[in-house]
């Protein structure tokens, strides 16, 4: 369980250290385990960092001296204690805390999100109980306004479904509309095809 990388990294005051010191702490970070303590040894550190074991030890002396210039106010800005097995990252729970509650706000923000989406298309009265025959009319009325105009039932219903407040991209079939969205359309294709008749039989 790796401890996730705070934004405000870029403004630590470890950036000022040498960059040995950067890369060993980001090494000891993705190996962090639950319990918060990094189980790696100093010929691991400076296998995978490429630099000596005297300068690790140097690196890892920086890493668990206080730092009074350390946003961090806990442990006086130490970063890391050695324990049995391994190294302890001392704010990797802070981190961890921060990281959850910031996944609850973005969650929280979904949630709010689906809610105003499903009040936008609630269901319409005048469709409630009545959705088969009234896709079954929708499906009766176009090809009847296609064989009338030879038009394109795809732009048939296309034309009738587009009303202020659509959702943008929903889907044609009449079974997956909203019911707004049904009435709508139903609304506009009886128009279109009311009108079509009229024209049909002269105008009266």
């Amino acid at each position: 369980m790796t401890v996730p990388l705070d934004d405000g990294l870029a403004f630590s005051s470890l950036l000022r250290e040498d960059d040995a010191v950067f890369k060993t702490f980001m090494v000891l970070l993705s190996r962090v385990e639950a319990d918060s303590v990094s189980r790696v040894s100093s010929d691991f550190l400076a296998r995978v960092t490429g630099k000596s074991p005297e300068e690790i030890g140097a690196c890892l002396k920086v890493l668990a001296e206080p730092d009074p210039s350390s946003r961090t106010t806990t442990d006086d800005g130490r970063r890391i204690e050695r324990v049995d097995g391994g190294f302890k990252i001392l704010n990797a729970e802070k981190y961890r805390e921060k990281a959850r509650e910031e996944q609850e706000r973005i969650q929280a923000r979904e949630r709010q999100r689906k809610h105003r989406e499903r009040e936008a298309f609630q269901a319409n009265p005048i469709v409630a109980g009545r959705r088969p025959e009234l896709e079954l009319e929708v499906q009766r009325l176009v090809t009847e306004i296609h064989d009338r105009t030879g038009e394109d039932p795809i732009e048939v219903i296309a034309r009738a479904s587009s009303y202020q407040g659509m959702q943008r991209g929903a889907a044609l079939n009449p079974a997956s509309m909203s019911d707004d969205r049904l009435a709508h359309t139903l609304r506009d294709l009886r128009a279109d095809a009311a009108q079509l008749r009229k024209k049909a039989n002269g105008g009266t």
